[in-house]
């Protein structure tokens, strides 16, 4: 699908669709200091009802040593027209990869990835 180039940072689209009421959903791909980063931007009438904004982004960050598999699941899970982030986010649980979750709109919130057999560190996120 497409790519654009963000500075030092590559980004490819998984997906775009729309539907029938007009909500439209972005799914892509980056990497960022050897983490993958997959988020998804929805905007539309309902994405205003759940979120009371135009535009929601949702975003997970995985290890780098994670980063392959991770990848390979989401271009798996995103070829189908009904995923979503949490299917994908629901797959890294069952599998025991921890990722860090962002929700980005009116307000910021973010999950810390969990530990695995001691401290885990992603690019730009921890000590």
């Amino acid at each position: 699908m497409g790519e654009k180039n963000f500075g030092r940072e590559f980004a490819e689209t998984l997906r775009m669709r729309e539907d029938l009421q007009g909500t439209q959903q972005i799914v892509m791909w980056a990497e960022r200091g050897g983490s993958l980063v997959v988020s998804e931007t929805a905007t539309g009438p309902e994405v205003r009802l759940a979120y009371d904004e135009p535009e929601h982004e949702h975003r997970i960050t995985v290890a780098a040593e994670d980063a392959a598999l991770t990848e390979l699941r989401a271009r798996r899970l995103f070829s189908s027209d009904d995923a979503c982030l949490s299917d994908l986010m629901d797959e890294l649980d069952a599998a025991g990869i921890p990722f860090g979750y962002t929700s980005i709109g009116r307000h910021v919130f973010y999950r810390p990835p969990a530990l695995r057999a001691g401290v885990r560190v992603l690019a730009g996120v921890g000590a």
